[in-house]
């Protein structure tokens, strides 16, 4: 019988991967995209104040959960902002998803709080 797998960056307790650990899945995947020659996106979510706020996590968490594939990771891009790398996906389609979140979140998180950016094209560090 084969066990069900959970996503592995998002947890029941909320433990997403640390800045540290999200700057290396970043160089990871800039060097992956390098070499095979696609693009990767990142939505950055600011949540400020936010990330202590049990009942909003536990609802971002339910929906990411259903939306992300297993290839995708979340963790601190920033201490203030939740990053989800979103391999071989374009920045239309990162769009996508963040307008989802945007419109799930709209209670909560105002719309400029969700960023896109996508490498090669929109990235904020250097190359």
């Amino acid at each position: 019988m084969m066990k069900a797998i959970a996503h592995p960056s998002v947890t029941e307790k909320f433990e997403f991967s640390s800045v540290e650990q999200m700057h290396d899945i970043l160089l990871r995947e800039r060097a992956r995209a390098d070499r095979n020659h696609h693009e990767f996106s990142v939505i950055a979510l600011e949540l400020g104040k936010l990330k202590r706020n049990s009942d909003v996590l536990m609802r971002l968490h339910k929906f990411l959960n259903t939306r992300l594939r297993r290839i995708d990771e979340i963790g601190w891009f920033t201490r203030e902002q939740l990053g989800i790398v979103l391999p071989y996906t374009d920045s239309v389609s990162a769009a996508h998803l963040a307008n989802e979140m945007r419109r799930q979140f709209q209670d909560v998180i105002a719309g400029e709080q969700v960023q896109i950016y996508a490498y090669p094209s929109v990235w904020p560090f250097k190359k």
